[in-house]
């Protein structure tokens, strides 16, 4: 292996103690190693649909509503969907001039 102190990915590890370790590693080796501990990831995220108040359309997630976003020209952000995210759950009240909420299938 390499050692490629430059190289944008990182592996952090964490021991009980709460010691922390970084190994800055190759995209290939980044790659196989998180495919190899997904079956032991802690936290899971399930993606919630969202609903544009203003359309009616229901996005499968909001990343999916921030790409719709980005195709129509309305924001050129790839992280909106971050800001879409606190529009549901209240800590905003629009993203991008919409009113977005967490879609409940009735």
């Amino acid at each position: 292996m390499i050692k490629n102190r430059k190289s944008k990915y990182a592996i952090c590890l964490q021991d009980d103690k709460k010691s922390t370790s970084t190994y800055r590693v190759e995209k290939e080796l980044f790659d196989f190693i998180k495919i190899f501990l997904e079956p032991y990831r802690s936290i899971r995220i399930i993606p919630k649909p969202v609903k544009c108040i203003e359309t009616g359309v229901i996005y499968e997630n909001a990343r999916y509503a921030n790409d719709w976003l980005i195709r129509e020209g309305i924001t050129k952000n790839y992280e909106g969907h971050i800001i879409i995210k606190d529009t549901c759950k209240g800590k905003r009240e629009v993203a991008y001039g919409f009113h977005w909420e967490y879609y409940k299938e009735q």
